[in-house]
């Protein structure tokens, strides 16, 4: 449930849960949050990453995705770094090598140490680097340029620039996306009106959705 829901290793502590669980199998021994803890991101992980490095020797060249968000559940900025590399046979594999939180300012500086830290952390050498795939942003940029990797502009983050660019020209594409963007900010904001959408959904025997506003950038 854990790996499945991406639940937080606590929820074992739940008060439901241990309840839940003796009813089913009374026997059961718990186990806390700390074994979790220690065998997840220890014991497991060493296995992994162990698995994860035999097969990246495999490739003699990689090329890279990386990309910058915010996790809207806790506002907390991430960084991630993809490989995707092909074996002699033509298995192709795509391989999130890591994805960590990133406090403090995004400067071109800051990303560049990481970017150095994580390949070093795979034994990744640069000439190794086919390329990096990465947006348009100007810090992006320089990481990539100081840390002497090949990159390539993300086609897709281009795309969908240039469609925000045209619809921005169309009057009446931009008043229906003001009125959109209106009714999604309304229930974002009332969780009264969610729940009646929910009911109204239940009525019509369709599944729960959720009213979100567009990203920009994606």
């Amino acid at each position: 449930m854990i790996a499945l829901q991406n639940l937080p290793f606590n929820f074992v502590e739940g008060l439901g849960f241990r309840r839940l669980i003796q009813e089913l199998a009374p026997r059961y021994n718990f186990r806390g949050r700390n074994f979790f803890t220690d065998f997840v991101c220890k014991e497991l992980y060493g296995k992994v990453a162990q698995k994860v490095k035999e097969l990246i020797e495999k490739y003699d060249y990689m090329s890279f995705t990386s990309d910058i968000w915010s996790d809207p559940s806790s506002n907390a900025s991430l960084l991630s770094l993809t490989c995707h590399g092909m074996a002699e046979n033509f298995d192709r594999s795509s391989i999130i090598l890591k994805c960590e939180t990133f406090d403090g300012r995004h400067t071109g500086d800051i990303i560049s140490e990481k970017f150095n830290t994580m390949l070093s952390e795979w034994n990744i050498k640069k000439e190794q680097v086919h390329c990096l795939i990465r947006d348009e942003g100007s810090n992006m940029k320089r990481a990539v340029r100081l840390a002497a990797l090949n990159d390539i502009d993300c086609t897709v983050h281009k795309i969908q620039l240039a469609i925000r660019s045209c619809l921005g020209l169309q009057e009446n594409i931009k008043i229906l996306k003001q009125k959109c963007k209106k009714i999604s900010t309304h229930f974002n904001h009332s969780t009264i009106d969610q729940n009646q959408l929910q009911e109204i959904q239940d009525r019509l025997n369709q599944p729960h959705l959720r009213v979100f506003q567009d990203c920009v950038t994606r």
